[in-house]
């Protein structure tokens, strides 16, 4: 069996949670005696630089991007799929795992696709760009062979929307591997902190955090709040940090993965009480690293993290309240770092694999 995956995410994607998982499984599946590749000849992602050593990737190197690239008149994207199309021959045993839905290249082989959450059907605002990505996101869902999603919730929110995909629907969990960082620490802050990951969009409540985080005068006095990833500070957040007089209190920084790492192991806690989640890496990655989890009781979340988090009702501020008088309890700490790393233990990039290939294997 081969199995390629598109080069969608990885010329949309610098680096994040998609890319990885992408990576990540055809990693573990050409471990599994898998022929995997990533056919991403162009590309602006990381991991990819890094990934050539795995030969898990079809990249180019500057010299050979300049010859396609003058052959094709500045034709990126047109590379990409003419390769593409070359190694998912029709009769071969091939799958195309598509990993976006804006850029699919036509070929005659099974197309599987990953549905990571539905975000944009459930908060649709009615923007153009919105309508343009659920469009596009439709053609591929009902074109699909194969869907995997990556909760149940994330499965049950699908099959609202297009209830007749239901027969070639399967939920495959992500994994975390992070031991691989394990002696990565170099991250200093004067006082200890709370940790927010990633986007800090209205659904992610992060105001509400925030505005939390400044009313509790002993809190603010005894913790900084790192927000990682997500942006610079918006006008709203200005406001609140204004308002409050906390702007040496809250404090904005991106970096790459070994730096999130560091954050992880460092913080007191990592906050993260998201109205929805398709699935929620953070808190994953927070626990494998020893890191304690504050997080909602809403959407995947739940399926993420079992009994290993310290849980409330993101609506409610009076639960993120007494989740913040947690952090000064010593053994509550202690016994979620203990569960957390149990937790993680049972998400593994292996086992993700190992239900990915079973899926494959009934489309050949």
């Amino acid at each position: 069996m081969k199995v390629y995956f598109d080069y969608q995410i990885y010329y949309l994607q610098h680096y994040g949670g998609i890319s990885r998982y992408f990576l990540e499984l055809a990693k573990e599946l050409n471990a599994l005696n898998v022929q995997a590749k990533i056919i991403a000849p162009y590309h602006g992602n990381d991991y990819l630089e890094h990934a050539k050593q795995e030969q898990c990737a079809l990249t180019f190197n500057p010299l050979l991007r300049k010859v396609f690239y003058n052959r094709f008149i500045n034709k990126e994207l047109v590379v990409n799929e003419k390769l593409l199309q070359y190694f998912c021959k029709k009769g071969t045993g091939n799958i195309l795992h598509e990993t976006y839905y804006t850029n699919r290249t036509k070929v005659n082989c099974p197309k599987v696709i990953t549905i990571h959450d539905m975000i944009y059907e459930l908060f649709n605002n009615n923007l153009e760009d919105e309508q343009v990505i659920i469009a596009q996101k439709k053609q591929a869902i009902l074109e699909a062979d194969l869907i995997i999603a990556v909760s149940e919730n994330t499965k049950k929110d699908l099959l609202y929307f297009y209830p007749e995909v239901k027969d070639k629907v399967y939920v495959v969990h992500h994994g975390v591997n992070a031991s691989q960082h394990s002696e990565i620490n170099s991250f200093r802050n004067p006082k200890p902190f709370l940790l927010h990951v990633g986007n800090r969009g209205w659904y992610k409540n992060f105001n509400v955090l925030l505005e939390v985080f400044a009313e509790q005068k002993k809190v603010n006095q005894d913790f900084d709040l790192i927000c990682f990833g997500g942006g610079t500070m918006t006008l709203s957040e200005k406001k609140i940090i204004d308002k409050f007089q906390i702007s040496d209190k809250v404090k904005f920084i991106s970096g790459n993965d070994n730096l999130l790492i560091s954050l992880y192991k460092s913080a007191r806690a990592l906050v993260y009480i998201s109205n929805y989640e398709g699935f929620g890496m953070p808190l994953l990655e927070a626990m494998a690293l020893g890191c304690p989890v504050i997080s909602s009781n809403t959407s995947s979340l739940p399926e993420v993290y079992g009994n290993a988090a310290f849980t409330i009702n993101p609506e409610n501020r009076d639960e993120l309240i007494n989740a913040f008088d947690m952090l000064y309890n010593k053994q509550s700490i202690e016994n979620l770092i203990q569960a957390g790393k149990l937790n993680a233990s049972l998400f593994t990039w292996k086992k993700c694999a190992q239900e990915t290939l079973k899926l494959y294997q009934t489309l050949v």
